[in-house]
């Protein structure tokens, strides 16, 4: 529903549960902190590109260092709730439609969830952790003593998401929930605060590094990780374009259609290209040990691990 609406406000919310429960299972939100240390639903902290912030709080643009990047604007860090919902929230791509930009104003987690656990159905909610590193240095949230994880956690587990585990549980099938971060010590410290589901985000585009660790994508590929990635997360968002390499069409150049190319899809590729391969490779030594996934289902067949593990071992 992004190309319709801005993103993460409540009007797109609601249209996101709509079309759920015609069709999709999960509604995502990236999770910013505020001055005063409430959480909103914002792609990044800078509001700059999703909010008419600078016609309110020009006075208020600074620079910080993010993942390694410095980037101007106004940031929700820096504005208190209050000030924020002063805002209006705009369309991020130029190419997007943007008749409504100007007509919400930004939403709080708080809001998100309701309006997910308001559906008629369960609805799941796929929460990001954004720039944890970042968002923990903070002089707010170092004077609180408490993470964003932490502000996350006890915002889900107050409305019920504590018992959503492990997956395709009932508990969890009640309450549909993933939490997902690009830091792995960032999923790490969630997994000692909670049983929700867990979901490691990998960027493959040329010169990504996670911004915690300084690994590079083939490193986070490597079995030594994935191994250890298998005892705290449930599953891993890849690149996309490290599941396939454009060769004709309209692809992320803009030009031609998306054409999986076998050669770079297969197993071990030397490009890091092979990671949905790479990934059952690890858990073929290294099943998943975390109570994250435990009775896991494939998403498409229904079929538990269990099964999947005995047919594998039947045909090879």
């Amino acid at each position: 529903r992004s190309h319709l609406q801005p993103v993460h406000v409540v009007f797109h919310l609601h249209a996101a549960v709509t079309a759920a429960l015609l069709c999709l299972q999960c509604t995502e939100c990236d999770v910013v902190v505020t001055r005063d240390l409430q959480l909103i639903c914002r792609h990044e902290p800078n509001l700059n590109s999703t909010t008419d912030a600078w016609q309110h709080f020009a006075h208020r643009a600074t620079t910080y260092t993010i993942d390694g990047a410095d980037v101007s604007g106004i940031f929700a860090s820096d504005l208190t709730l209050a000030e924020i919902k002063q805002l209006r929230a705009k369309q991020r791509w130029a190419f997007r439609d943007h008749a409504q930009d100007g007509a919400f104003e930004v939403a709080t987690l708080a809001e998100f969830l309701e309006v997910a656990l308001s559906a008629p159905r369960a609805v799941g909610i796929y929460p990001e952790v954004k720039h944890p590193t970042w968002h923990n240095a903070l002089p707010q949230l170092l004077a609180a003593n408490v993470t964003i994880e932490q502000l996350i956690v006890d915002a889900l587990h107050a409305r019920g998401y504590a018992a959503s585990a492990p997956v395709n549980s009932a508990a969890w099938r009640a309450q549909p929930v993933y939490v997902q971060s690009f830091e792995p010590t960032s999923l790490q410290r969630l997994a000692d605060m909670t049983r929700m589901p867990l979901v490691l985000l990998m960027g493959g585009w040329d010169g990504y590094v996670a911004p915690d660790t300084g690994m590079t994508h083939v490193q986070m590929l490597g079995h030594a990780f994935l191994s250890e990635l298998v005892g705290y997360v449930a599953g891993v968002g890849p690149w996309k374009d490290s599941l396939y390499t454009v060769t004709s069409g309209i692809g992320s150049s803009g030009t031609g259609i998306d054409q999986e190319d076998s050669s770079s899809s297969a197993a071990g590729s030397a490009a890091g290209t092979g990671a949905a391969a790479a990934v059952a490779a690890a858990d073929a030594v290294a099943p998943c040990h975390s109570s994250h996934c435990s009775g896991f289902a494939h998403p498409d067949s229904g079929r538990r691990r269990e099964e999947l593990d005995s047919s594998s071992s039947s045909s090879s």
